[in-house]
């Protein structure tokens, strides 16, 4: 058998799983709207709105809903994904 198969005596390390998502304990209702420069009451978010938004490059500044948003930062992105899983998951 190929050595490129695998071998169960590896010495190798288990490799961690690294926490860089938003922690559930520490969400805030609203907060991906404040950012967005968006009211509460305004009308719901959409997949495709946000989607446009994961195509804007880090750092950059972009139009949402006639707002200008000076950079996208990553934290924003992480929210904005969360966002469409969320909305996708509500929908089943």
């Amino acid at each position: 058998m190929p050595s490129h198969y695998g071998n169960n005596n590896s010495k190798s390390k288990p490799k961690k799983q690294e926490e860089d998502g938003i922690p559930f304990d520490e969400l805030k209702e609203g907060s991906l709207k404040r950012m967005l420069k968006i009211k509460k009451d305004d009308p719901k978010l959409k997949i495709g709105e946000l989607q446009k938004i994961l195509k804007v490059k880090d750092g950059e500044s972009f139009m949402f809903r006639g707002n200008e948003i000076k950079k996208l930062t990553p934290l924003m992105k992480k929210r904005v994904s969360l966002a469409i899983t969320l909305i996708r998951s509500s929908k089943k």
